[in-house]
């Protein structure tokens, strides 16, 4: 298995959803994973929102997840696997949104 960095994911404009992909060389390829990680970065000062696909917005539509904003003692997560299929997990449909412009990300996945 092999680990990925999707690196820090910023949304300039808060209601603009980014891709998780969107570091990667190619950030619309298919790029499928087994497994992902994704968490806020500490100094977030708002929610953020994961969805699939460019169409979701953080009031619901396409949502599957949100974290809280980081704290002194807890990082909050969100991660998904596929167990009993390899690399069955799409990270470039995954997007991700924020309350305010410049929060950001840390993602990361694994290949089998």
């Amino acid at each position: 298995m092999g680990n990925i960095s999707f690196g820090r994911i910023t949304v300039a404009a808060a209601g603009t959803p980014q891709r998780l992909t969107s570091n990667q060389v190619n950030p619309g390829a298919v790029l499928l994973v087994h497994a992902l990680l994704i968490q806020p970065h500490p100094a977030n000062t708002g929610r953020v929102y994961i969805g699939i696909g460019a169409a979701f917005v953080k009031s619901g539509a396409g949502q599957i997840a949100w974290l809280a904003v980081p704290g002194t003692n807890v990082s909050p997560a969100f991660s998904e696997t596929v167990s009993y299929a390899q690399n069955a997990v799409e990270a470039s449909e995954i997007y991700i949104d924020v309350d305010n412009n410049g929060d950001s990300v840390i993602g990361s996945g694994i290949i089998a």
